[in-house]
């Protein structure tokens, strides 16, 4: 018999409530990632529980740390490529 659940809070209580469950033997606990947790993850190359562990160390949102992440990454990206052409070296990105 499978059941699924979805809990859309981070309350304090929804946290025991989901660890309580991940005790018992017979339940599987599957954390949902966002798309922008998921495109991010792919982008930067870390998986979606580094993201939300990042995100939690630097006080964001999940969403808002992949966002950050993500312009981070095109933004450098656009500094070495302008550096590059200035300096006369070649480009490998």
């Amino acid at each position: 018999m499978c059941y699924t659940i979805t809990i859309n809070s981070n309350s304090v209580q929804a946290q025991n409530l989901v660890n309580y469950i991940k005790t018992f033997d017979f339940a599987e606990v599957t954390p949902i990632f966002s798309e922008e947790v998921l495109e991010a993850s792919k982008a930067t190359k870390m998986t979606p529980e580094e993201i939300i562990a990042a995100a939690e160390e630097y006080q964001m949102t999940p969403e808002d740390y992949a966002f950050t992440m993500i312009i981070s990454k095109k933004v450098n990206r656009g500094i070495a490529k302008r550096m590059c052409k200035d300096f006369n070296i070649p480009y490998k990105g």
